[in-house]
Parts: C-alpha cells; sequence; structure tokens
C-alpha cells in the first residue's frame, strides 16, 4: 500500500498496474460527530470543557477561512489541538497558517522519535526553509539525518 496527496500527483502509480482508492472528504455533520468524540476521549474528566471545546469547533466549522480545514480526521485533531490552546482559531489566513503549523510542529515535538529531537535542534533552519527557496530542503533530509543520530 501506498498513500499520496492529490496535488501534484501524476499517476506515478500506474491503474493499469495499481488500485487506487480515494479517500472522501468528512462532510461537516461527520467532522462534527469525529470531533465529539475525540474531545469526550481527552476531556472525559471535564464535561464542561467537553462542551466549550464543541462549541469552539462549531464556531470554527461556520467560518469560510477555518471550515474549509476540517475535511480530514487528521485536520480536524489538529483544529482541536489548536482550539483547545487558543480558544479561538485566527481569522486571517496568514495567522491561522502560522497556528496550524505550530501546532503540527508541536505534536511532533512531543513524540519520542530521532526525529522529534532533530526538529528541536534545527528550528531556525526549518522555520527558515519555507521562506527562502536558497536554504537546504532540511525537512526532505529528516529520515536520513534520523538514521545518522
Amino acid at each position: 500500500m501506498a498513500t499520496t496527496r492529490p496535488q501534484g500527483y501524476q499517476e506515478e502509480f500506474a491503474p493499469q498496474h495499481f488500485r487506487h482508492i480515494h479517500v472522501q472528504q468528512l462532510s461537516r455533520p461527520i467532522a462534527r460527530r469525529y470531533a465529539q468524540r475525540l474531545i469526550t476521549v481527552r476531556c472525559s474528566a471535564d464535561p464542561a470543557a467537553v462542551q466549550r471545546l464543541l462549541q469552539r469547533i462549531d464556531t470554527a466549522a461556520d467560518d469560510g477561512t477555518v471550515g474549509w480545514l476540517m475535511r480530514t480526521p487528521l485536520q480536524v485533531t489538529i483544529m482541536t489541538m489548536l482550539l483547545s490552546q487558543l480558544g479561538k482559531a485566527p481569522t486571517d489566513r496568514a495567522g491561522l497558517f502560522t497556528e496550524y503549523y505550530e501546532t503540527i510542529y508541536r505534536r511532533e515535538l512531543g513524540k519520542d522519535l530521532a526525529t522529534s529531537e532533530l526538529l528541536r535542534e534545527h528550528r531556525a533552519t526549518i522555520d527558515t526553509d519555507g521562506a527562502n527557496r536558497n536554504a537546504p530542503p532540511v525537512l526532505d533530509q529528516l529520515p536520513q539525518m534520523a538514521g545518522a543520530a
């Protein structure tokens, strides 16, 4: 089994040789149900926190800038993390991207993996890489660097 994102995919896995399965986006009701189950498990000791976070999810889902980032289980999971930390999603795309990026970055740092330490050690370079196209592609090198660590 191999997975890829639809962006940039040009049938490198030839359909005549590989079965293609497309993951469907979550509808809003299914995304909310997923968020509700996730939040209930994470906040089981605090029913009031469950209700607060569900209200934040509903508000974010209604926002055109934010709602489109709640179409997959991973996106819903990240959005619940972001909303539990911030209380409210940024309303501008740049701010939303920054907080989304930070949430994912913190999530990866929290994992007990060799790449977590690399992310910690090379944060300045990784953050610069996206803004400076002349910088070495550090994210592409992480697997090799982790093997050497």
